[in-house]
C-alpha cells in the first residue's frame, strides 16, 4: 500500500504567538474598561475565567465578604449551538476558588450586587468579544479575544512573583503548560 521508501521534508513549525496584554497594557484596558457595561465579563476573564465559566454566573457564586468567586459550573453549546448550562466545569481542575485580587473588580460587583439567582454577566458571548475588541480599538491596544485576556492573568501573575503553581492551580489549567508557555512571552 505506501512504498517502502519516501522521500518527505516537513515544513519546520514554528511555535504560535502567545496573545496576551502585557501587565502595563492590561493596566490600560482596565482603566478603558472601567464602567463600560463589558466591564465586569473583561474583569472576570482577566481573573482566569473561561468565557463558558462567566455566563453561567449568578451572585449566588460571589462571596464579596471573602472576596472569591466560586467556578462550578460551565455554558456549552448543544447540538443546535445554543448555549446551555452545564453543571459541572469543563475539567476536574476547572472547579475551583478564585481570589477576587482586583480592587477594580470587586469595587463593581459590589456596586452592582444582584439577586442570588441573578447572572453577573448578560452579555452574549459575541458581543463580549465586539466589545473587548472596540476598546483595545479606541485604546490602541492590541486585539485580545476573552481567551487572551485569560492568559493574562497568567502574564500578570508572573510579573507580581507568583508561583506557577498558584497561578495553575487559580486559573485552572489541568497542566503548567499555558503558565509556561505565557511566562516566556
Amino acid at each position: 500500500m505506501y512504498k517502502q521508501s519516501v522521500d518527505i521534508t516537513l515544513p519546520e513549525l514554528s511555535k504560535p504567538k502567545i496573545r496576551a496584554f502585557t501587565p502595563e497594557e492590561a493596566k490600560q484596558f482596565c482603566a478603558a474598561v472601567k464602567g463600560d457595561p463589558v466591564e465586569i465579563a473583561a474583569l472576570l476573564a482577566l481573573h482566569s475565567l473561561r468565557t463558558e465559566e462567566l455566563l453561567p454566573l449568578t451572585w449566588a457564586d460571589i462571596d464579596l465578604e471573602n472576596r472569591t468567586i466560586d467556578i462550578n459550573k460551565t455554558m456549552v453549546r448543544d447540538e443546535n449551538n445554543k448555549w446551555v448550562l452545564k453543571k459541572t466545569t469543563k475539567t476536574w481542575t476547572s472547579t475551583r476558588i478564585v481570589p477576587i485580587m482586583m480592587d477594580q473588580l470587586y469595587e463593581v460587583l459590589l456596586a452592582n450586587k444582584g439577586a442570588d439567582d441573578e447572572r453577573l454577566v448578560t452579555y452574549a458571548p459575541n458581543s463580549i468579544g465586539r466589545r473587548i475588541s472596540q476598546v483595545c480599538e479606541r485604546e490602541g491596544l492590541p486585539h485580545v479575544s476573552v481567551h487572551d485576556l485569560r492568559k493574562t492573568f497568567a502574564s500578570v501573575a508572573a510579573s507580581i512573583g507568583m508561583s506557577s503553581d498558584v497561578t495553575q492551580r487559580i486559573g485552572g489549567w489541568s497542566s503548567d503548560r499555558t503558565v509556561k508557555a505565557v511566562k516566556e512571552y
